[in-house]
C-alpha cells in the first residue's frame, strides 16, 4: 500500500470527525464509523490500485419486492446520472451502496466528498425503504431517482 493512501487513510477520521476508522483486514480493508448505525467499508485492491466503498443500505428480507430489485437494477444502468455508485445484493440479502474510485492521486477534499455523498444517499435509502414516504400500493418504494443519485 502507498505512503499516500496510508496517509489519506489516517487523515479521514479527523477530516470528517468520524467516531472511528478501524483496520479491518491485513492493512486493506478499514471500517469509515460515520454514526451509530452508518458506516463505509472501504477496500484497497493493489492489483489495479483501487478503492471500493461499500455501505448497506438495509436488509430486504427473505423476499424483496419484485419493483424494488426493478428499481435497483434501473439506478445501476444509470451511470452517467449515479456517477459509477451502484446498487447490490450481498448473500444474505441486504441491499448496499457501492462505488470504485482510483486511489492514485486521489486528494482527501475527494474522498471526504465520496464518503460524505455516499453516507448521505444511503440515508436517503434507508428512509425510502422504510417507507418514508410511503410508496401507493403497486409503486415502486422510490419514486424518483434524484434523490438517491450521488455525482462527483
Amino acid at each position: 500500500m502507498s505512503e499516500h493512501l496510508k496517509r489519506l487513510i489516517g487523515e479521514i477520521g479527523p477530516a470528517l470527525d468520524l467516531e472511528a476508522v478501524l483496520q479491518v483486514a491485513e492493512g486493506r480493508e478499514w471500517e469509515l464509523v460515520l454514526a451509530e448505525g452508518l458506516s463505509l467499508r472501504l477496500e484497497y485492491e493493489p492489483s489495479d490500485d483501487r478503492l471500493t466503498l461499500t455501505g448497506d443500505i438495509a436488509p430486504l428480507g427473505p423476499s424483496p419486492s419484485p419493483d424494488l430489485l426493478i428499481q435497483m437494477l434501473q439506478y445501476n444502468s444509470a451511470s452517467t446520472q449515479t456517477g459509477g455508485v451502484r446498487l447490490a445484493l450481498d448473500a444474505d440479502l441486504t441491499a448496499q451502496q457501492i462505488y470504485d474510485t482510483p486511489a492514485a492521486g486521489l486528494a482527501l477534499s475527494d474522498l471526504k466528498t465520496i464518503v460524505l455523498g455516499l453516507a448521505d444517499k444511503i440515508v436517503a435509502w434507508q428512509g425510502a425503504l422504510a417507507g418514508d414516504p410511503k410508496p401507493a400500493p403497486g409503486e415502486a418504494p422510490v419514486a424518483s431517482m434524484d434523490a438517491y443519485v450521488f455525482k462527483i
